[in-house]
């Protein structure tokens, strides 16, 4: 997850999942960082990472959303790793970015 950002020189990233019980993970010493509500649009991305996820954003600032109308609503943004090999050509992930209308 990429949240909190200020500006492209510092991003604040996070390996994180979802968690029902918040005191147990507070327990544990997670940090919690609570999600808005927000739509999303998904972009699937098919490749070795990080160049895939590069590509992914490169289509959703040039393509996706000068075409649909929207843009990045600044709320976190993820992204979500299947399991397998995160080198192979054929290994698939997908990108979460919180849009509303520009």
């Amino acid at each position: 997850m990429c949240y909190d950002v200020k500006d492209s020189k510092e991003i604040n990233y996070m390996a994180c999942y979802d968690v029902e019980d918040i005191a147990k993970a507070k327990e544990m010493g997670l940090k919690i960082v609570e999600v808005p509500a927000a739509e999303y649009a998904i972009i699937e991305l098919k490749g070795p990472v990080p160049e895939s996820i590069h590509e992914g954003w490169k289509y959703a600032m040039e393509v996706f959303f000068p075409q649909h109308g929207y843009k990045h609503s600044g709320k976190p943004d993820f992204e979500y790793y299947y399991e397998g090999d995160i080198d192979s050509p054929d290994y698939k992930m997908e990108l979460w970015i919180p849009i509303v209308k520009a």
